[in-house]
């Protein structure tokens, strides 16, 4: 996820990674997730984010944890991203994810253990 040339970030706990993966691969930084995005304090995704991919708009990105996701829109080097939309269930918003995503939110035992809950109720 970024909108810059060969960079990406990597998450991991509250923490994330900035990398340059060109042909002389760097690390351009490591920084808290609610520092470098204000708008994701106080949301599920401030402790970690389990995946992510760009969107096809500009410096906007859909990011995913347990079972809910939201898109954000982000400027690499600036803390003025915003969230676009709220936070969201996966399940109702991504039918196509419905057989790998559970129905119902699965259990948060701790940072880094994802529980995946199958709905046996169909």
């Amino acid at each position: 996820m970024s909108s810059r040339k060969y960079e990406a970030y990597i998450f991991r706990g509250n923490r994330y990674a900035r990398i340059n993966y060109c042909s002389n691969p760097h690390l351009v930084s490591i920084s808290l997730i609610a520092q470098c995005f204000p708008s994701l304090r106080n949301t599920i995704f401030e402790s970690g984010i389990h995946a992510a991919f760009a969107s096809h708009r500009y410096n906007e990105a859909y990011i995913f944890k347990y079972g809910d996701y939201t898109r954000i829109n982000f400027a690499p080097g600036t803390t003025s991203d915003y969230i676009i939309g709220g936070v969201k269930e996966i399940y109702q918003n991504w039918p196509s994810l419905s057989v790998i995503v559970p129905r119902r939110p699965a259990p948060k035992f701790g940072v880094g253990l994802v529980v995946v809950v199958e709905d046996t109720s169909s």
